[in-house]
């Protein structure tokens, strides 16, 4: 049902087109449909644990210079949530631009965690549940989340995005280092090359999340 939207849109935008250099864009989808046919999301029986991936690609947008981010969201070993956005403000350095980033992450993570407690018995929740593990790749935006110091390159940082040292302070999630090449959000924020879409298409489809690089 996904892949017949996303084709049936992709296709109304580019028929007007087709005897046009953007033809080789209409081909092209037809081929990536045919291609990744046989993929699928695996929604089987799993531990309610919410794992999430942020980056950011600072400075991306060459007419106004802000920062994206890119974040993938998982309960159990299904892929929930992933997208592309363009930050709201301009960050002055690469560390402000993954806070911001892995800030929207967490805003999506605390609610996916309350929807699990609305939706199950609290008290299985609280039994089998783990705690929700957000993973990023940049060690200056952790050390910034968890250290209350402040100096002149981050006092200016909207106190609104602070309340995510509220939430690591009060254990409600861990916030996790992952090396740039296992950090499955890479991917949402530059240009990927076959290899990285391959090895993403891998991960998210077919592997256990889990156990492949994150413990």
């Amino acid at each position: 049902m996904y892949i017949d939207e996303i084709h049936r849109r992709f296709s109304e935008y580019l028929i007007p087109f087709s005897s046009l250099p953007i033809r080789k864009g209409l081909l092209r989808l037809l081929g990536y449909v045919k291609s990744t046919s046989f993929y699928q999301l695996n929604l089987s029986c799993f531990k309610p644990k919410i794992v999430a991936f942020s980056d950011s690609d600072f400075a991306a947008c060459r007419d106004d210079r802000v920062s994206m981010g890119g974040q993938i969201i998982f309960i159990g070993q299904a892929p929930i949530v992933w997208r592309t956005f363009k930050e709201k403000c301009i960050s002055l350095s690469t560390m402000e631009a993954e806070f911001i980033a892995l800030t929207e992450a967490a805003k999506e993570m605390t609610w996916f965690d309350r929807i699990l407690g609305e939706c199950c018995d609290r008290k299985i929740i609280e039994v089998i549940k783990e705690k929700p593990t957000l993973y990023v790749d940049n060690l200056a935006a952790i050390d910034f989340v968890k250290s209350p110091v402040e100096n002149h390159r981050s006092r200016h940082i909207d106190v609104k995005l602070f309340f995510i040292r509220d939430l690591v302070y009060k254990e409600l999630f861990e916030l996790k280092y992952v090396k740039s090449k296992d950090n499955l959000s890479d991917i949402f924020t530059k240009a990927p090359t076959k290899h990285d879409l391959e090895k993403f298409v891998d991960v998210v489809f077919k592997k256990n999340v889990n156990d492949t690089v994150y413990s």
